[in-house]
């Protein structure tokens, strides 16, 4: 029964870390959120204590499938509008996460490569600011 509970909380945990449209929720905000304490979300994520059932329906009524944070089986957002619309930010979330390139200047390459490399950023930085300027003085005029 234990391992249930703890395997429960881990869903729960995994919950919590994709809820703000893909982005992890403190248990304080989760808490919030939910109607719940921070003290109780935690209890549950940590396998001390069985995830209530007012909190299963809550999460199901915000889009999260209730089988699977007790049992792992089908798909984490349930069969509802609230799930549907949920799956879909979580979705656009990630695919703008995706599209954004990590800055990787410095694997194997020498001093004088990252310097050059590093002056671009900087360089295109304040081309970004310059615009962004331009445009405000623009829109106040």
């Amino acid at each position: 029964m234990d391992n249930l509970i703890k395997n429960a909380g881990n869903r729960l945990r995994e919950v919590r870390h994709i809820f703000n449209e893909g982005d992890k929720l403190s248990a304080k905000q989760f808490a919030y959120l939910l109607d719940e304490t921070q003290d109780k979300i935690l209890n549950y994520e940590n396998g001390r204590a069985a995830i209530s059932l007012q909190l299963l329906v809550n999460l199901y009524y915000r889009g999260v499938n209730p089988v699977y944070i007790l049992t792992g089986e089908g798909e984490i957002f349930a069969d509802n509008e609230a799930g549907k619309s949920l799956k879909s930010k979580i979705k656009i979330a990630s695919n703008r996460r995706a599209s954004v390139v990590p800055i990787d200047i410095h694997v194997g390459r020498s001093f004088g490569e990252i310097y050059v490399r590093a002056s671009q950023y900087s360089a295109a930085a304040g081309d970004i600011q310059k615009i962004l300027k331009e445009k405000s003085a623009e829109s106040k005029v």
